[in-house]
């Protein structure tokens, strides 16, 4: 029941994370909603192991293998005006591909090699 490592405040809005082994990989969105960052942590320490800034607002990630994927929305003058899934490398959090959406996804899945998503009233399949 003792802590590991000092909680820290990472943003306005944390997502639960999505956890693999001794890393967690968390969505972090502003509080205007309009942009974020995506992070992973290293469990055992607290110590980010990598981070990307986001100019849309971050939430919802699913790891599958060596793969994380980030559900996020896109605002303009207040207003959504679309939304993204955004796939990074576990290990170097280097992005894999972008995929934009009319309406901002909901729940994210990872399936062997593919990505099952809800956007909207639409259920689709990436791979």
């Amino acid at each position: 029941g003792a802590p590991l490592w000092e909680p820290r405040t990472l943003g306005a809005d944390v997502s639960t994370p999505a956890l693999v082994g001794d890393r967690g990989y968390t969505a972090v969105g502003t509080e205007d909603r309009t942009a974020g960052h995506v992070v992973a942590l290293d469990l055992t320490t607290g110590e980010t192991r990598w981070r990307d800034d986001t100019d849309w607002y971050a939430y919802s990630p699913a790891v599958g293998g060596d793969t994380l994927v980030v559900a996020g929305e896109r605002r303009r003058d207040g207003h959504r005006v679309g939304g993204l899934l955004r796939a990074y490398d576990t290990e170097s959090g280097d992005v894999l591909w972008t995929q934009e959406t009319e309406t901002e996804p909901g729940g994210v899945a990872l399936v062997g090699d593919r990505v099952i998503a809800t956007s909207g009233t639409e259920l689709f399949e990436l791979r």
